[in-house]
């Protein structure tokens, strides 16, 4: 991730802060209770919506979204009910780690956090349920129903603050694809950082709800886990560390033909060492290193950096003149025209030789 984003409080959060009372204060306590709406009575806001939706489908007027969550309330703490209280500790510890998302990016020995696929080995119809709410309760179904959207305020909202507060206007994830703003009459999508196809619990906490680039997204880390590869934990960049950071390009160049270069002619590697793992995470996750190099090889992108950076030459500037200009604008506006990559790529084709031209 080239840089973090900041995060942005919102009363969207409190969707999350709900789920926590259903689980802490409903699901766990379920064996030596019954349910009713009376669970709900120390969360005065939770069990207004509770007997809203309630309400709403005695009415007739069921929705599927809301019939949904009030189902999936029942139905796991039926579940709950039949557990033992060592497997509701242990429920108790996996929900936390699942949703410390920074330790969990951290690979912090301390946490453990839980898949469905190691969930349903044990639990497997509790699983099964437990998939179906979290999956659910990210939906735009379920939280454009009114009762919710006057709780909480909406997607749309929270997505305006953030990026008047997060206003770099590109996509941390690649540096490479524009993102909407707050003029935009679109917006982009919430990424679950850890799938909520694998991930219980998590699946409304916004802190792993960062926005990212559809291609980003959904063309390259899809279902990837961040976090665990073939059953192997590791380490990630977290979305929203308050640690600044700043990465470092070094790239290499050998073509065989400079109008026609291939990306294979083209090697990449990025530091400080101190952020190995979650580089090498990064790059697999989001398949940096091949979108990279397929920019530099692109004719409005590296090739015509190459031209600029000729043109100047021509015009009688030194190469070593036009380097620390482009070393300002890095400097300045990193991610403008791709200053992160053009620099270290320029750098590269002038130590190729590409730039001596009439002995400059």
């Amino acid at each position: 991730m080239l840089f973090p984003y900041k995060y942005v409080s919102h009363p969207i959060e409190k969707m999350q802060e709900y789920v926590d009372f259903i689980f802490n204060e409903v699901w766990c306590k379920a064996p030596n209770s019954e349910y009713g709406i009376e669970l709900f009575e120390e969360n005065s806001d939770l069990k207004g919506i509770v007997e809203y939706l309630w309400d709403y489908e005695l009415a007739g007027k069921p929705k599927k979204s809301a019939v949904f969550f009030l189902t999936g309330l029942n139905k796991i703490f039926n579940a709950f009910k039949e557990l033992e209280p060592p497997d509701i500790a242990q429920f108790k510890a996996w929900y936390a780690s699942n949703n410390d998302i920074e330790k969990c990016c951290c690979n912090d020995a301390a946490i453990a956090p839980i898949r469905y696929d190691q969930l349903t080995v044990k639990f497997e119809k509790l699983t099964e349920e437990l998939e179906e709410f979290f999956k659910n309760l990210y939906s735009h179904n379920f939280l454009a129903l009114e009762t919710i959207k006057n709780h909480i305020g909406t997607v749309s909202d929270h997505y305006l603050k953030f990026v008047q507060q997060n206003d770099e206007d590109i996509c941390p994830f690649c540096g490479i694809m524009p993102m909407d703003g707050q003029f935009d009459p679109t917006r982009d999508a919430y990424d679950h950082y850890l799938p909520k196809s694998k991930y219980p619990f998590n699946s409304i906490n916004f802190k792993n709800l960062p926005p990212a680039c559809n291609t980003c997204n959904s063309k390259n880390k899809g279902a990837k886990d961040p976090i665990n590869v073939n059953g192997a934990t590791r380490k990630a960049f977290y979305p929203f560390t308050h640690t600044p950071y700043k990465l470092e390009f070094e790239i290499t160049f050998s073509p065989r033909n400079w109008n026609e270069y291939k990306p294979g002619e083209i090697t990449i590697s990025v530091g400080p060492t101190q952020y190995d793992n979650e580089i090498k995470t990064w790059f697999d996750v989001y398949s940096i290193e091949d979108r990279y190099k397929a920019l530099m090889c692109k004719k409005n992108a590296g090739k015509y950096w190459i031209t600029q950076a000729q043109s100047w030459v021509r015009r009688g500037g030194k190469a070593e003149e036009y380097f620390v200009e482009l070393a300002e604008l890095e400097s300045i506006s990193p991610y403008a025209d791709f200053n992160f990559l053009k620099k270290p790529f320029l750098e590269a084709c002038y130590q190729s030789g590409l730039f001596m031209i009439n002995g400059t």
